[in-house]
């Protein structure tokens, strides 16, 4: 698979913009995106990362309301305009 279609897959991160992302720990993926947004640190991007304890693929829009979800969304939107800012 290309990695424009799993960006993790990218052998070279440098120059990407500011990465805002987060995951629950009962994830398929979550190891890969634990990786993912070590390997942006490593070379060099901005990221705001956070693991969200028992919690699944997409927590946040199954269960919009539930406290876990309303953190998961305070933190991206917190984030948010810090990356945004940062990026030339």
């Amino acid at each position: 698979m290309p990695a424009w279609a799993a960006p993790a897959r990218a052998t070279d991160l440098r120059g990407l913009p500011p990465t805002v992302t987060f995951v629950g720990d009962l994830e398929p993926f979550r190891d890969e995106t634990v990786r993912y947004a070590e390997r942006l640190k490593e070379a060099g991007v901005p990221v705001r990362f956070q693991v969200f304890e028992r919690c699944f693929h997409a927590f946040d829009i199954v269960h919009p309301n539930a406290a876990v979800s309303l953190q998961a969304r305070r933190f991206w939107t917190s984030a948010l305009p810090e990356s945004t800012n940062s990026y030339p």
